[in-house]
Parts: structure tokens; C-alpha cells; sequence
């Protein structure tokens, strides 16, 4: 299984995608796999429930 590393980008409009950094399995797009780091970690906090519910589910907050 090859993976993609695609940083973050600082410019990005989604708070997440300017602090996080995400590895994709190449052949399989849907396998985005966000790769907390501590601003990331603080943005998630800040989100509302439904959004820390999400990032609950998929193992990435507790």
C-alpha cells in the first residue's frame, strides 16, 4: 500500500486543513487519514459537539 502525504496548508479557508496533515493511500482516496498535532487537537476543542463527536467516532480525540 502505497501513501501520499499532503501537509498542511496555512492558506487553506478550513481551520483544519491549515494545521493538519493528512497521509492518503493512493489507490484508495476515502482512506484520508487526518494526523493530529497538538493546533490541530486545540481546533477540534474549539468545534461545536456534532464536530467533536465526529473526530470521537474516528478515534481521533477521546
Amino acid at each position: 500500500m502505497k501513501w501520499k502525504h499532503i501537509p498542511a496548508d496555512p492558506s487553506s479557508p478550513s481551520p483544519f486543513d491549515r494545521v493538519a496533515d493528512y497521509y492518503i493511500v493512493e489507490d484508495y482516496d476515502m482512506a484520508a487519514i487526518p494526523k493530529p498535532s497538538p493546533e490541530f487537537l486545540r481546533e477540534v476543542e474549539k468545534s461545536d459537539e456534532e464536530t467533536k463527536e465526529i473526530f470521537r467516532k474516528l478515534g481521533i480525540i477521546k
